[in-house]
């Protein structure tokens, strides 16, 4: 049977948590962007800008 206490981070565990932490604030302030609803916003903004260009050029859309 698991064990249903979460166990402890290792301090790499940590380190590596703290290193995505900080590139993702970096990335945000790079791309002028303070929260996940402002990234999804501009990705939903992005998507459409993108495939707005593909239909005028004619270039098939990407298969999902």
């Amino acid at each position: 049977m698991a064990d249903p206490t979460p166990s402890t981070p290792s301090l790499y565990d940590l380190y590596d948590r703290l290193d995505k932490l900080e590139e993702l604030l970096e990335d945000m302030a790079e791309l002028s962007v303070s929260s996940a609803v402002e990234a999804e916003q501009e990705i939903l903004k992005l998507n459409g800008q993108i495939d707005a260009l593909e239909a005028a050029d004619g270039a098939p859309e990407p298969s999902a």
